[in-house]
């Protein structure tokens, strides 16, 4: 199944904000291994699980601030 982090219970964003801000997350199963994952490619994952719908809506919605954040700092 093709799936992208943003929307997997396992990704963790919030202990490493600078991470988050260039569109890197933790992958809470390999975190022992210090695994940062692009949260936005389209990846085949065996250990995905999808997280809640607040959870993804409140993603999204952070992700877009931070992209017109970025416009306007430009």
């Amino acid at each position: 199944m093709t799936v992208r982090c943003l929307e997997c219970r396992h990704l963790g964003l919030k202990g490493f904000p600078k991470h988050a801000n260039e569109g890197l997350g933790q992958c809470k199963p390999n975190a022992a291994n210090g695994v940062f994952v692009s949260y936005l490619y389209r990846r085949e994952c065996s250990q995905y699980e999808r997280a809640d719908e607040g959870v993804i809506t409140k993603r999204l919605l952070w992700r877009d601030q931070l992209v017109m954040f970025r416009k306007v700092k430009k």
